[in-house]
């Protein structure tokens, strides 16, 4: 990056009253763009809508889908009667895609996994809630980051179509999860990389994590960012982890909890460095000020959280993160609402604050409380959550939480669990911090920022002059 370049930046800056270090500048991350398709919501404007209304978003099988499955067993010659579906946070329409806008022929996408269709389409919309239309982006450098996994679910789409007597060699590539990200870069002739990461639970937020440093170090000058969940035929199998829940419902950080409920949901962020933001005067919706990713190494099982690895990465995010802790303004955990999960998550927090004297003074909730644990699309769930309640100065309520949990020390915690949504105070910075675990050791840590660019307001007769807006649409 020359002087001549960062001059004119700081040079902007300056007019703008925002105070950005030079070395922020070059290793700052901002999400200009977002898209989403969760449970009772088909944009982030609804789901923020549901947080702050206290929606419960767990339901029953659609009676569309419920037909579809019915009609996938009938064929198999299994008696529908006997088919139990559990509860859980279903997406609407996850059958729906506009192929012909993609000029995909009809038979290549329905032999489509059905994530690579809802992720390709979300792709899109962030570029254009980014103010980045395809003709913009074509060609670009720009790579494609996204947490998903075949293991999320026991019926794939690949297997509907082998066990539907399908035998088409398009089938195989449509349903490689590396495809969820190729088909992005393939559609918008992307040149810079394009992954698919299964890290378990803590998959999307990785994916975002992978995607900041491949900008920080210049292997992309955008990135698009996330993770997708789908569970196609959600069965009630007799077969279980152990981690669910009797009630379908998260209960995370509750005494009555006795497991996590599941859901679906995609969810898309377009990243890029903060000074090219700044320089494009890109919509800002937050700062991404550091994240952290380690394997928690040995523990009492492959599959068991580690207090010592969970507390050494949130230490190491901090500090890496040059803020100040007292700074912090609420805590998106991971929450998946177990007997040992939640307990082991809190006293991770309660060492890595430990220097911090002030007790119950920090908001903390999961957004698994009311999505449920989307798997390896949770990570990007809770960061959207928390996007958002930067974005609108307010920490959402937390619901399915009557009761703390009795093996949790929450009287000597920074944290407490907020029933009611909270107001952040008004100053100029606002700092969140999430967390993903993942079973599978791998763990992730991010810590967001508002931002709060002070801009010129037009007087009345500014306003009255003519205003030019344009759009189109295909």
């Amino acid at each position: 990056m020359s002087d001549v370049f960062m001059f004119n930046v700081f040079e902007q800056l300056d007019k703008n009253e925002i105070k950005f270090t030079k070395k922020e500048i070059e290793t700052k991350v901002a999400i200009i763009g977002i898209s989403s398709r969760l449970p009772k919501s088909n944009n982030f404007r609804d789901f923020w809508y549901n947080l702050v209304n206290k929606v419960d978003c767990i339901g029953e099988i659609d009676s569309q889908r419920k037909k579809d499955c019915d009609y996938f067993f009938e064929n198999k010659g299994i008696d529908t009667k006997k088919i139990n579906y559990q509860q859980m946070a279903f997406v609407n329409d996850v059958d729906k895609f506009d192929y012909k806008y993609f000029n995909i022929p009809y038979q290549e996408a329905s032999l489509m996994d059905p994530r690579q269709r809802l992720f390709l389409e979300s792709s899109i919309h962030a570029l254009l809630d980014a103010g980045y239309p395809e003709k913009k982006v074509n060609g670009s450098n720009i790579g494609v980051y996204v947490g998903s996994s075949n293991s999320d679910s026991i019926y794939n789409y690949d297997k509907v179509i082998y066990d539907s007597s399908i035998r088409n060699p398009i089938s195989i590539v449509n349903n490689l999860p590396s495809m969820i990200a190729s088909r992005v870069s393939y559609y918008l002739d992307l040149k810079g990389p394009s992954m698919t990461l299964d890290t378990s639970c803590s998959s999307s937020l990785v994916a975002v994590h992978e995607a900041c440093k491949a900008i920080i170090h210049n292997e992309c000058e955008m990135a698009i960012a996330g993770g997708c969940n789908l569970n196609l035929i959600p069965l009630q199998h007799e077969v279980r982890l152990g981690i669910e829940s009797s009630t379908f419902r998260t209960r995370a950080y509750d005494n009555d909890s006795d497991g996590t409920g599941f859901g679906e949901g995609i969810i898309t962020f377009i990243l890029k460095p903060l000074f090219s933001a700044l320089r494009d005067n890109d919509n800002i919706y937050s700062v991404i000020e550091g994240s952290s990713v380690s394997n928690q190494g040995f523990s009492f099982g492959v599959a068991t959280p580690s207090i010592e690895g969970q507390e050494n990465l949130i230490s190491e995010n901090i500090n890496k993160s040059n803020i100040d802790i007292n700074d912090i303004s609420f805590i998106e955990g991971h929450g998946t609402g177990t007997a040992i999960g939640d307990v082991i998550e809190i006293e991770a927090i309660n060492r890595a604050f430990s220097e911090i004297n002030k007790k119950n003074y920090l908001p903390m909730g999961s957004v698994k409380n009311n999505i449920g644990h989307l798997l390896s699309a949770s990570g990007a769930a809770g960061l959207l959550k928390s996007v958002l309640a930067l974005k609108n100065q307010m920490f959402p309520p937390t619901i399915n939480y009557n009761t703390p949990n009795k093996n949790i020390d929450f009287s000597n915690s920074p944290v407490f669990i907020n029933t009611e949504k909270v107001e952040l105070h008004k100053k100029k910075l606002l700092l969140g911090c999430i967390s993903s675990f993942g079973m599978s050791g791998t763990n992730c840590h991010m810590i967001i920022s508002n931002y709060n660019k002070k801009r010129n307001i037009p007087n009345n007769e500014d306003c009255l002059e003519p205003q030019i807006f344009t759009f189109s649409a295909n």
